[in-house]
C-alpha cells in the first residue's frame, strides 16, 4: 500500500486502531508487572537468607570484640533455670459410709378374740326378776365394751334393744374375765358391772340373747328353747363378774 492510502485507511479504522493499540500496552504492562512479582518472590528467601546470615555474623563479630570468653561452668550457671513442671492434681473421693436408720419397728396389733355370752338366767322360782346374763374376754388383755349393745329376740325373730350402747360406755373387760349384767331390782344387782333396765325382761321359753359390738356387727348369740326357773343355760348358775 502507499502512503496516502496507508494514511486514509488509518483515518477510516482510526477507532479500531486506537483500541488495539490500547490493548497491546495494557497487555504488555499487565505481562511485565506478572514476571517481576515472580522474580521478587523467588528472591524472597534468599534475601532473607542473606540477611540473616550477615546479622549472624555481625552479632558473633560483636561479641568476640565485646565479650571475654566465658569458661564452661560459668555458661552452665548463666543458662536460666527451666520452670518445674506443676505437680498432678489428685483428686481423692472420700466416701462416706453411713449405717441405716434404723426404722422404728411397729409392734404386731395382737388378734384380739370376740367376746361370747357364756351363761343366762330368765328368772328365779323366787322371782322373775332375778335375771342374768355373763359374758367372758378369754384374750391376755382386756377388751372395750364401748359401743357394745345386747339385743333380745322374741320367738318371731324380732329383736328389741335390752342393753343399750349407753350403758356400756367406758366399760371394760379384764382378760381371763367375766362380766355380769343383771337386771335392775334383782338379788344380784350389787355385783353387777351393768344393769339393764327393770322394764325388759326375758322369756322362759324360745328366747334369745345377741352381743353387738361397736360396729353393730354380731359378736356372741345365746337361744334357749325352754329354761326352767333358777336354771341358766349351763345348767346350775354361777355368775361371775369382774371381779371375781
Amino acid at each position: 500500500m502507499s502512503i496516502p492510502e496507508i494514511s486514509e485507511w488509518l483515518k477510516t479504522h482510526k477507532r479500531e486502531v486506537v483500541l488495539f493499540i490500547l490493548f497491546f500496552l495494557v497487555s504488555s504492562i499487565s505481562f511485565a508487572l506478572g514476571y517481576l512479582a515472580a522474580s521478587d518472590l523467588k528472591r524472597v528467601p534468599i534475601i532473607i537468607e542473606k540477611a540473616s546470615d550477615a546479622t549472624a555474623s555481625a552479632s558473633d563479630q560483636v561479641q568476640v570484640a565485646q565479650k571475654p570468653k566465658i569458661p564452661a561452668k560459668a555458661k552452665s550457671a548463666a543458662v536460666a533455670p527451666q520452670p518445674t513442671a506443676a505437680p498432678e492434681l489428685q483428686v481423692v473421693a472420700t466416701v462416706i459410709h453411713s449405717d441405716p436408720i434404723p426404722q422404728p419397728t411397729v409392734a404386731a396389733t395382737p388378734t384380739v378374740a370376740a367376746v361370747s355370752i357364756t351363761e343366762v338366767m330368765a328368772g328365779s322360782s323366787a322371782s322373775g326378776d332375778e335375771e342374768f346374763i355373763e359374758l367372758y374376754n378369754s384374750n391376755s388383755v382386756a377388751v372395750d365394751l364401748t359401743g357394745y349393745s345386747i339385743k333380745k329376740r322374741s320367738s318371731s325373730g324380732s329383736e328389741t334393744s335390752l342393753v343399750s350402747a349407753s350403758r356400756f360406755n367406758n366399760k371394760y373387760i379384764p382378760g381371763g374375765k367375766h362380766f355380769l349384767i343383771v337386771h335392775d331390782g334383782a338379788t344380784l344387782a350389787p355385783y353387777a358391772d351393768v344393769l339393764w333396765p327393770g322394764s325388759y325382761s326375758l322369756a322362759y321359753t324360745n328366747n334369745a340373747v345377741v352381743l353387738y359390738d361397736a360396729n353393730d356387727a354380731k359378736v356372741s348369740e345365746v337361744t334357749w328353747i325352754k329354761l326352767s326357773p333358777s336354771q341358766s343355760t349351763t345348767g346350775t348358775p354361777t355368775p361371775e363378774n369382774s371381779a371375781q
